[in-house]
Order: C-alpha cells, then sequence, then structure tokens
C-alpha cells in the first residue's frame, strides 16, 4: 500500500508535511519535533507510540479503540474509526490552538507515568506474588 499512500500526498500536495519514515530507531528524537501525532488504527494492542508521544509530549490523535484509547486516557483525542472528518477536525484543533496543544502535552506527562518501566515491573511483582499466594 505504499505507493497508494504516496500518490495520496502527492494528489493533496502533502509532501512538505507528510513524510514516511520506515523504521527508526530514534522515535523520542523525531516525535519531538512534530505538532501532532495520528494513530488512525483499527486495532491496537497496546499503543506504544502513544506513550513515547506522550512521554516526548507531542499531542496525540487516536481512534478511539481498546489499548489506544485506555493509554491514551484524556491527554490526546479519540477519534471514531474511519471518521475522515472527525481525525481533521482534531488535527486542525492541536495545529491551530497552541494553548490546547500545551494543555495536552501536560495531560501527557501525567498520563505516561501510568506506564513508566519502574512503576509497571513493581505492579507486575505484586501481581505474580498475588496469584502464587
Amino acid at each position: 500500500m505504499k505507493q497508494k499512500i504516496i500518490s495520496k500526498i502527492q494528489q493533496k500536495g502533502l509532501q512538505k508535511r507528510v513524510h514516511l519514515l520506515g523504521f527508526r530507531k530514534d522515535a523520542a528524537r523525531i516525535l519531538k519535533t512534530v505538532d501532532v501525532l495520528v494513530i488512525p488504527s483499527l486495532w491496537e494492542g497496546f499503543g506504544l507510540i502513544a506513550v513515547e508521544a506522550l512521554a516526548s509530549q507531542t499531542p496525540v490523535v487516536v481512534s478511539n479503540v481498546p489499548g489506544l484509547a485506555e493509554v491514551v486516557g484524556d491527554a490526546g483525542i479519540k477519534c471514531s474509526v474511519n471518521n475522515v472528518d472527525e481525525f481533521t477536525r482534531a488535527i486542525k484543533k492541536v495545529t491551530n490552538d497552541n494553548e490546547y496543544a500545551r494543555q495536552l502535552a501536560k495531560l501527557g506527562e501525567k498520563q505516561v507515568n501510568k506506564y513508566d518501566v519502574r512503576k509497571m515491573t513493581k505492579d507486575y511483582l505484586k501481581l505474580y506474588k498475588q496469584l502464587l499466594e
């Protein structure tokens, strides 16, 4: 589908605003340079990239699907699956309203703490101990 996506980007004249970077090991560095991360997934097991974006103080717009919805919480905008109009409005809101984007970044800082590796490790150990009792 890559060529189809590239063609659509060209049709819409978005070559200067949309970049397909492929697999990267420096996601955190890149996320700090973008205005908004959009994840229009049909389903998502966890949504690690959303956590990475929240940690980078990058506003997120995601599909309202299990996994992403829980990870993002109130720190991002959740849109109905395949609802292009909702996604468009959400992206415009974040990119046109700097104060709103800052509010989302602050909420993201708080939300991402739930997924801190030290906290999650402690919680998993606690769960394992409970299961063994």
